[in-house]
């Protein structure tokens, strides 16, 4: 019974964090109608999606590690687009190199992964199109990554594996 109330308590603080992020970006798009995507290939992902979702500027998403809500500012770029289109998720996310939490992704995310040698606490990043991974410590790499966004504001975490809750 407890678990259940946690649960019921966990999404609606959830369920909030997503109203006070649509509200902000409704007000961004009010204001401000630039970078919006051209892109004609018809094999594309974005000739599926509704022209009011097309902006990327400030886009950003809720997540929630255990207790701890934060914003996740989100890249300009297809793949941080395509993750979006993924919220509202739930992953258990496994600790690796005591650097960073990862997990396999149900479905893969395009695009093409560039060459990191330095990632910071937060960085969020797609490997192999499929990988999700946080990284939780500065740290100095060599790995090919696409990075979808950047977590505000992000306080270090403990080791081991953890839940974390994507939201709209």
């Amino acid at each position: 019974m407890k678990d259940l109330k946690n649960k019921l308590i966990k999404y609606f603080i959830a369920f909030l964090v997503c109203g006070v992020v649509a509200f902000f970006m409704y007000q961004n798009s009010k204001n401000n109608n630039a970078n919006k995507i051209t892109n004609t290939n018809d094999n594309s992902v974005e000739s599926n999606i509704p022209n009011e979702t097309k902006t990327f500027e400030d886009q950003i998403i809720g997540l929630q590690i255990d207790e701890k809500m934060y914003i996740v500012e989100l890249e300009n770029n297809e793949s941080a687009h395509e993750f979006l289109l993924m919220t509202p998720l739930e992953v258990d996310m496994e600790d690796a190199d005591d650097i960073k939490k990862y997990c396999y992704l149900s479905n893969s995310i395009s695009g093409e992964e560039q060459l990191f040698e330095n990632v910071k606490a937060g960085d969020v990043m797609i490997s192999n199109n499929n990988l999700l991974v946080i990284f939780y410590k500065d740290t100095s790499i060599s790995e090919k990554f696409i990075k979808i966004g950047h977590i505000e504001k992000f306080e270090n975490i403990e080791a081991g594996t953890m839940t974390v809750l994507f939201v709209r």
